[in-house]
């Protein structure tokens, strides 16, 4: 019997200016859904991919952040099914981060 794809997935602030980043990750939550009601014709859960999450999550960084966002300040990971718990290394933070 084929179970169906159970998705779930948060993200959560913490700390200071986790307000302001909490709002931050809620709205561009809202704008990828409604991008996707109004026309990518995608279901949400296969329109964003880790890389988008990923600036999506240093981008919300960025601007509550008190000093600059760097690779020597900011620690990246995932979970997913190729490589379990995955740790950034600093260069590929940094390479994200420039691309803002």
């Amino acid at each position: 019997m084929d179970l169906p794809h159970i998705l779930q997935f948060g993200a959560k602030a913490i700390g200071s200016g986790s307000e302001g980043a909490q709002q931050s990750l809620q709205e561009s939550y809202h704008l990828l859904i409604f991008a996707c009601q109004s026309g990518r014709g995608l279901p949400f859960f296969q329109s964003m991919t880790l890389q988008e999450a990923l600036k999506i999550a240093l981008t919300v960084l960025k601007q509550v952040m008190e000093e600059k966002v760097s690779g020597s300040n900011v620690e990246v990971a995932a979970v997913t099914p190729d490589k379990g718990f995955h740790r950034y290394p600093q260069n590929e933070v940094e390479a994200i981060i420039s691309n803002l």
